[in-house]
Parts: C-alpha cells; structure tokens; sequence
C-alpha cells in the first residue's frame, strides 16, 4: 500500500477508502466520489495529451466501490455538481459530487445526475 510511506495523518485519508466492499461496477447504481488513479500516457491509444487512469468510484450509503480501468478523460454532463476535488498525497485526484451521479463508461467516462 502506497500509503505507508506517509506520516499517520496523511494514512488515515488515504486507507479511508479502502474500507469500502469492492463490487462489480454497475451502471444502474448511483455514486457520491469518484477517485482518479493516473496511470501511463495515453499515447498512441489514447487523447496524445494525457494519461489513462483508472476510475474508483464510491457509493457512501452502501460503503461500496467499484473500478473502471483505463480512461483518459472525466466527463461531467449539465446539472453535476462538484462539492470537493482534492489532489491527494500519493497523486490521485479525489472528486466529490453534491448529490449522487450515474456513470457511464465509454473512452471517457461520462458523469450524469442521478434521478431518483
């Protein structure tokens, strides 16, 4: 685990989510973060400008998460709101949504308010 190599404080948020159930993304849950991971260039098979990442994301009701690997762009559609983007110790970035949102994975993943 990255985190070891920081003091306890910074430990503390970044093993926090590790404490959530991994499961198989589905596209029909709904999610509250998003946590980006930056991987290798995207170049050849990707935008030439950027990087695949993979995407955690979050559900905190249910405590679950689940991954989507290798994507190079973060859609937010009309009407996402973004409470928090945090840039954390180890280099991932941290999104965190004022109300639940859908995702939808394409080369990008593509973020839509969740009706309920």
């Amino acid at each position: 685990m990255l985190s070891r190599r920081y003091r306890p404080e910074v430990r503390y948020h970044l093993d926090l989510l590790d404490r959530y159930d991994v499961v198989p993304f589905d596209q029909s849950g709904t999610w509250d973060i998003v946590h980006l991971y930056p991987k290798k260039l995207a170049y050849p098979d990707g935008f030439y400008h950027a990087r695949f990442f993979d995407l955690w994301v979050f559900n905190t009701k249910t405590q679950e998460k689940a991954v989507i690997e290798r994507r190079d762009g973060l859609c937010l559609e009309r009407g996402v709101e973004v409470r928090t983007i945090q840039i954390f110790a180890d280099g991932s970035t941290i999104v965190e949504f004022r109300e639940p949102v859908k995702i939808y994975p394409t080369q990008n993943v593509v973020v839509e308010r969740a009706v309920e």
